[in-house]
């Protein structure tokens, strides 16, 4: 049989988990396994001595072949994120960002996110998620929201003018006269 972690990333068992029977002429006295707690350190293919001793001191040997598994998926809960641009219309997300409601019963593999690097054409609410994966190969995929602002407002380098009165004392402006630049992120 198959041992598998608990919510605690172990498994503890007793012999009477992997007995099928055992017998003896006599009582049998004491039943032991060379190893009876299990973590993720144990997870694959296990081989662990499994014996039992008669009242007159007699020894039985079996050699016991079996998985340890671990089916509990991590789990995430992200709160509501928010970035704003920087001066280059840019914002980043990063998984330590959100690190902190991840978790699983044994460690984590590997998390990463749909997307990480926002831009100019990313503003507003997005849906994006992040993936978390256990070492037994576990993984949970949980959608979040993210919110991008830019809240940079643009500089204007002006430049000077001169005006021309027309013979009916108009002057006409237009802004190609006065600004030189624009600095925008977006």
């Amino acid at each position: 049989s198959d041992v598998y972690l608990d919510e605690r990333g172990q498994a503890i068992v007793t012999p009477s988990y992997f007995d099928r029977g055992t017998t003896d002429n006599c009582n049998i006295k004491q039943q032991k396994l060379s190893q009876d707690t299990f973590t993720e350190l144990d997870l694959g293919n296990m081989v662990v001595l499994y014996s039992a001793i008669d009242n007159s001191g007699n020894r039985g040997l079996e050699v016991l072949n079996f998985k340890v598994l671990d089916t509990i998926k991590p789990t995430a809960r992200v709160d509501r994120q928010v970035r704003y641009l920087d001066a280059n219309g840019q914002a980043q997300l990063k998984v330590q960002d959100i690190i902190g409601g991840i978790s699983d019963n044994i460690s984590i593999d590997d998390i990463s996110l749909s997307d990480s690097l926002f831009d100019c054409s990313n503003l507003g609410k997005s849906e994006i998620s992040v993936s978390v994966t256990d070492v037994a190969g576990n993984q949970t995929i949980t959608p979040f929201y993210i919110e991008i602002y830019d809240t940079i407002k643009p500089v204007l380098k002006l430049k000077k003018a001169v005006l021309q009165i027309d013979t009916a004392g108009r002057a006409f402006l237009f802004s190609n006269q006065v600004v030189d630049t624009i600095i925008e992120n977006c």
